[in-house]
C-alpha cells in the first residue's frame, strides 16, 4: 500500500454517535416557543377538569374536522367563555417533547378578540330534530325498569354493557359490577366504536336479546365527539325499544348520544356506583320488607293466640263455675234423698207401730168376746 493510500485511509471522518438524550436535546432546542402572537378561530370545548394555579386546559378545535389544540385559558377569561361558543383568541403556540419522543403543541391563550354567531350545519339541525323527536317519543324509566325486577325476585335483570374493546380500565368501574353481580346479570359486549354501520347493527341485534337495559360505555380522551354525536348512531338509539343508558367520557362531555339516551349516568366509574347502590339498596328495603312482613305475621299471630288464650280462660272458668253448681246441686239432691228417705223410715216405723197397735186391740177384742160367750 502506497504512503498516499495509507494517509487517506486515516484521515477519514468517523460517524457521530447520538444517544435518546442527545436528540431530546436537539429537538427540545429547536422547539424552542416563539413570543410570535397568533389569532386562532375555532369552537371553544369547556373541557377542564380543575383550576391549575390560576389557569385551565380547555381546548379550540375546527368547525368542520376534528383538529383540536389544548387551550390554556386564564380563570378571568375563562370566565367570559361558555362551551361551543365560536371564538377568535390571540395567544402563542407552545411546543414541548415527552420522554416518549411526542411533540405537544399548546395554545396559552392571552386575550379574546372576539366571538362569532356559530353557524348552524345540516348535521346540527338534524341532532336538534332528534332531540326533539325523542322527548316526543318520551324517555324510559331506567331506575324504575331494574328495581322493578330486582324487587320481583323471580330473575336477575339482564343488562348489556357495550364497551370499547381496550377502554374499560376503571377500577372503581369494575369494583362496582363486581359488586352488582350477585343480584344482576352481565353481558359483556368488547367493540370498536368508530366502526359506526358495524355499532348500530350491533345495538339493533341486541335491542332483541330480551335485555332489560344496554348500557353505552367509553372512557374519557380523544374521538368521543366523532362517534358519539354521529346522528345516525343518535337515530338507532331513538328508535329502540330496550332503555339505553350512556355512560361516555368526562361529566363535562354530552354528546348527542347521551342526550338521547334514556338515562345518562356520566363516566364508567359512576356506571359502576350506581349499579352497586342500587343493588346495595333495594337488597337492604326488600329485607327490611321482610322483617316488617314478618313481624307483622308474629303480631297476627299473637292477637289470635291471646284471643283463643281470653277464650280458652272464659271456657276454663265457666266449666269451673257450671262444676261448681253442678257439686252444689247434687249435693242438694242428695241431701234431699236422705231427706225423703229418713222420712219414709220414720212413717214406716209410725205404720208398723199402728199395726201392732191395732193388732193388740183386735187380739183384745177377740179374747173379750170368747169369755163373753
Amino acid at each position: 500500500m502506497s504512503n498516499t493510500e495509507h494517509s487517506n485511509t486515516n484521515t477519514a471522518p468517523q460517524q457521530v454517535v447520538y444517544s435518546p438524550s442527545d436528540i431530546h436535546f436537539i429537538v427540545k432546542e429547536s422547539l424552542q416557543t416563539t413570543h410570535n402572537l397568533l389569532v386562532i378561530e375555532g369552537l371553544y370545548c369547556k373541557c377542564g377538569q380543575k383550576d391549575y394555579r390560576g389557569f385551565w386546559y380547555d381546548a379550540v378545535r375546527s368547525q368542520f374536522s376534528p383538529h383540536r389544540l389544548t387551550a390554556i385559558v386564564p380563570t378571568a377569561l375563562r370566565s367570559q367563555l361558555n362551551d361551543g361558543e365560536l371564538i377568535q383568541v390571540s395567544g402563542v403556540i407552545e411546543k414541548s417533547l415527552n420522554d416518549n419522543g411526542q411533540i405537544t403543541l399548546q395554545l396559552r391563550v392571552s386575550k379574546l378578540v372576539g366571538k362569532k354567531e356559530k353557524p348552524v350545519d345540516e348535521s346540527e339541525l338534524k341532532a336538534i330534530e332528534l332531540q326533539q323527536a325523542k322527548a316526543a317519543k318520551g324517555y324510559q324509566n331506567v331506575d324504575s325498569v331494574l328495581e322493578t325486577v330486582l324487587y320481583q325476585g323471580d330473575r336477575k335483570p339482564r343488562v348489556a354493557l357495550v364497551f370499547a374493546e381496550t377502554s374499560i380500565t376503571d377500577q372503581d368501574f369494575k369494583a362496582g359490577i363486581q359488586a352488582a353481580q350477585q343480584a344482576i346479570e352481565f353481558n359483556f359486549n368488547g367493540f370498536t366504536f368508530t366502526r359506526i354501520p358495524e355499532f348500530i347493527h350491533k345495538l339493533e341485534l341486541l335491542d332483541t336479546s330480551s335485555f332489560d337495559l344496554i348500557c353505552l360505555v367509553r372512557g374519557g380522551g380523544s374521538g368521543i365527539s366523532e362517534v358519539f354525536d354521529n346522528t345516525d348512531l343518535a337515530e338507532t338509539i331513538i328508535k329502540m325499544k330496550t332503555p339505553v343508558l350512556s355512560a361516555i367520557g368526562h361529566q363535562v362531555d354530552n354528546p348527542l348520544v347521551c342526550k338521547v339516551a334514556d338515562k345518562n349516568i356520566g363516566t364508567p366509574s359512576l356506571l359502576g356506583q350506581y349499579f352497586k347502590d342500587m343493588v346495595e339498596r333495594i337488597t337492604e328495603e326488600k329485607n327490611h320488607s321482610k322483617a316488617a312482613l314478618v313481624d307483622q305475621v308474629k303480631k297476627q299471630f299473637a292477637d289470635q293466640i291471646n284471643t283463643l288464650q281470653k277464650q280458652l280462660t272464659e271456657q276454663s272458668k265457666g266449666f269451673l263455675d257450671q262444676r261448681a253448681k253442678d257439686a252444689t246441686e247434687m249435693e242438694r239432691l242428695r241431701n234431699q234423698v236422705k231427706y225423703v228417705a229418713q222420712s219414709e223410715k220414720a212413717k214406716r216405723k209410725k205404720l208398723v207401730a199402728a199395726v201392732v197397735v191395732l193388732s193388740v186391740i183386735l187380739v183384745g177384742m177377740a179374747v173379750w168376746l170368747i169369755i163373753k160367750q
